[in-house]
């Protein structure tokens, strides 16, 4: 409710809503109290905290934040992560951010990457905030900080960016590798109460649903939520993504098991989205899924490495497999492409099964010798060494009647 109070030449007006603090301006005439009483309410009844200074040309950090989230996330794609991470900087460290922004320098910058990085990590019991967070928390920060000073003339002291100048930034730390194992796809889903091959019911079981068809994908989290009837055609086996976080529009190819798992479904019409839940329900419901289960450090963006990497299998044409991915470039192609050694090795004699390694009863310098002198590859024969006959160390056998033992100490 707000409320007006003339004081000479001059209106006084303050509001107070719900739990905030009362808040109050002095305005020339009762028309421009009325505005701002308005426009506070609303701000107010949106979530907003008003402080002090905020309606004047030094406010608060915070307020510089919020106007930021407020009138130019809005307008990006990332604006919920945007968001949200703007919310929970100006409330959990508001020794920094409260600060008026002609008082706000490098040296707080500094202060809060030092306090961040000492913090807890709510969703990861015993360990810290990660510098991959940190460092993108940071970019929300300068970018902010650089529309306050350029586009609302913010006093910032020398109009300088005060992220520009830290000395502490923390490195990028290297790109995730982390892939999906088979077993934690089934606890997950044991979990979560879903049978693949079954009708979706509950948000759970729906979350479950959610993950298999992103490793059956690499869709991410973001497109698969925002995929809608019109755009699947499973006759012509793909999903037409209109948006996609690189701007651009793009059709992902189903695979068998997408198509088994859109089978399970009835579908829907026009602009219905597939998917009948929302992001917040599936990182809260996901992340208790992962603690209760003892799972550690698995993300859902991990399940598109996993795809990319198995349906890599089938395109050796890295164009191929980008335009199923929706990749825009080879280095950002590959840093999703996480095949582990054992799957190179594999690949290399063609995926059939390893050898049993030879075990060495003897001399492994007249092994090393032999190796050196290239006695590998002839007929398969019987190691003496190994449980089996195996490919690939024959030049062993020659152990049996000496004639390799006396090559391998000729080239010694």
């Amino acid at each position: 409710m707000a409320t007006f109070e003339k004081r000479g030449n001059s209106i006084r007006a303050q509001v107070r809503k719900g739990g905030h603090p009362p808040v109050s301006a002095t305005f020339d005439n009762e028309m421009a109290a009325r505005e701002w009483a308005k426009k506070t309410e609303k701000r107010i009844a949106e979530g907003e905290t008003i402080r002090k200074f905020d309606d004047s040309t030094d406010p608060s950090v915070a307020y510089a934040l919020e106007r930021y989230g407020r009138e130019v996330s809005c307008e990006k794609r990332s604006a919920a992560t945007e968001q949200t991470t703007i919310r929970a900087l100006v409330r959990d460290y508001p020794q920094f951010f409260s600060k008026r922004i002609s008082e706000f320098r490098t040296d707080d910058v500094e202060a809060f990457i030092k306090a961040r990085l000492a913090s807890k990590n709510k969703n990861k019991p015993g360990g810290k905030v990660g510098t991959a967070t940190v460092v993108r928390e940071i970019g929300v920060l300068s970018t902010a900080f650089r529309f306050a000073i350029k586009r609302w003339k913010m006093p910032f002291p020398d109009a300088e960016n005060p992220v520009r100048g830290i000395e502490n930034r923390p490195k990028q730390p290297d790109h995730r590798t982390r892939r999906v194992a088979t077993d934690e796809v089934a606890r997950i889903c044991a979990r979560l109460g879903y049978v693949e091959g079954t009708v979706p019911e509950t948000n759970r079981q729906w979350i479950a649903w959610a993950f298999l068809f992103c490793l059956a994908t690499a869709m991410r989290k973001g497109e698969a939520l925002a995929m809608t009837w019109e755009h699947v055609h499973v006759d012509e086996l793909y999903v037409h993504l209109p948006e996609t976080k690189n701007g651009h529009a793009r059709d992902v190819p189903l695979s068998p098991t997408a198509i088994e798992l859109l089978a399970c479904l009835k579908p829907g019409k026009g602009a219905q989205p597939v998917l009948p839940i929302g992001r917040s329900t599936i990182d809260s419901a996901f992340g208790r899924a992962k603690r209760a289960l003892g799972i550690v450090d698995l993300h859902w963006h991990d399940s598109r490495h996993e795809a990319t990497t198995q349906i890599a299998k089938d395109f050796a044409n890295s164009l191929e497999l980008a335009a199923i991915t929706g990749h825009k470039s080879l280095s950002m192609l590959k840093r999703y492409f996480n095949p582990t050694p054992t799957e190179m090795a594999q690949k290399m004699r063609g995926n059939k099964p390893s050898p049993p390694a030879p075990v060495l009863q003897q001399d492994p310098k007249a092994w090393k010798a032999g190796y050196r002198a290239g006695l590998f590859g002839k007929p398969v024969t019987t190691c003496p060494y190994a449980s089996t006959s195996i490919e690939g160390w024959s030049w062993m056998s020659g152990y049996l009647d000496g004639s390799t033992e006396q090559a391998a100490n000729d080239a010694a």
